[in-house]
């Protein structure tokens, strides 16, 4: 449980600058809130570390940018059980990442809850 609040990125995987691998992250029961930029994001570029990254039971809030952002084609995470409110932009993807929902999340009252690309059509159940 981590209470990421008043950062620049609230719950970050980052794998710019790696060769290839993997970063697998589970991130369950915690809070990132009222942070400069996104409040749980995974960013890797083409050739870097792919991302999977699990959520699950969290509450991104209050964010200056996304509640939840999946970038870079390497990138997939998936959340299940969230509350996702109060943020600039509710959930998205950025240049090819992919965002899978188990469609039990509750994004709402976001200036923008995330359209086209913000879920994509690949529920899991």
């Amino acid at each position: 449980r981590v209470n990421a609040q008043h950062n620049f990125f609230g719950l970050k995987a980052d794998g710019t600058g790696a060769t290839g691998g993997v970063i697998n992250m589970t991130i369950t029961d915690s809070k990132s809130t009222e942070n400069a930029s996104n409040g749980i994001v995974g960013t890797t570029p083409a050739g870097g570390a792919a991302i999977v990254m699990l959520c699950d039971h969290d509450t991104p809030s209050h964010n200056l940018g996304f509640g939840v952002i999946a970038d870079g084609p390497l990138t997939t995470i998936r959340i299940g059980n969230m509350t996702i409110g109060g943020n600039a932009t509710g959930v998205g993807t950025s240049n090819g990442g992919t965002l899978q929902s188990y469609k039990t999340n509750e994004i709402n009252g976001n200036s923008n809850d995330g359209t086209a690309g913000g879920l994509p059509a690949v529920q899991l159940n």
